[in-house]
This record gives C-alpha cells, sequence and structure tokens, in this order.
C-alpha cells in the first residue's frame, strides 16, 4: 500500500510492505517533488490518500492526479524505516514469505 505524506519540504510516496524474510515492515519514503509549506496550509495535496502503482515509478490518487518519482526509476529512497510486526499468540507459529503462519492439523494457515 502507498500513500501521499510530507517529509521536510518533500512531498513523497510512502510504501509499507512485510518483509519476506523477516517479521518488519518496511516503510520508504520516495521523492516526488519538493514543497512550499504555503501549499500544504491551503491543502493543495491529499496527504495520506491511498495511491495506485501505474507504473514502476508513477503513482496514481483516486482522483487520477499522477505523482512521478522525482528521477523516475532511478529515485533513491529519502528514507527507510523498519517497524516490527508483533508475533500473534500461540504454538508452532512462524515468519514466512511476508506473514505469519500457524501449523495446524489441517495444515498450515496464514494468521
Amino acid at each position: 500500500m502507498a500513500t501521499l505524506e510530507v517529509k521536510g519540504l518533500w512531498l513523497c510516496v510512502v510504501e509499507r510492505e512485510p518483509s519476506w524474510d523477516r517479521p518488519v515492515r518496511v516503510i520508504t519514503w520516495w521523492p516526488v517533488m519538493r514543497i512550499d509549506k504555503s501549499a500544504l496550509d491551503v491543502g493543495m495535496y491529499p496527504l495520506g490518500q491511498e495511491l495506485y502503482q501505474a507504473a514502476s515509478y508513477i503513482y496514481v490518487d483516486k482522483a487520477g492526479f499522477r505523482y512521478r518519482l522525482v528521477e523516475g526509476n532511478t529515485t533513491k529512497p529519502l528514507l527507510v524505516q523498519e517497524e516490527p510486526i508483533p508475533k500473534p499468540r500461540g504454538k508452532n507459529v512462524t515468519w514466512r514469505n511476508g506473514a505469519w503462519w500457524k501449523d495446524t492439523f489441517q495444515g498450515r494457515k496464514r494468521v
């Protein structure tokens, strides 16, 4: 999932994806454009709104506005953060392929 947010003076696309091999959510801040603080006061950008990926470096909001990463597909993230995903209660619970899974008598089930 991606949203539109502000970091410093940058308008950013923020992606939140679980890691495949560790129980953490990786939060990546991709710069879209430098902005003026007055644009934020006016409410010019739909901050917090969900974006859909139209191409490898282009995102679209529900209204159809497009947001292109600053340097296209060579853009470096402004910031990369990790937040832990807590382990659910129970026995035989393991992290696999980006999710918690539990081994049961009926087989492996996603928790």
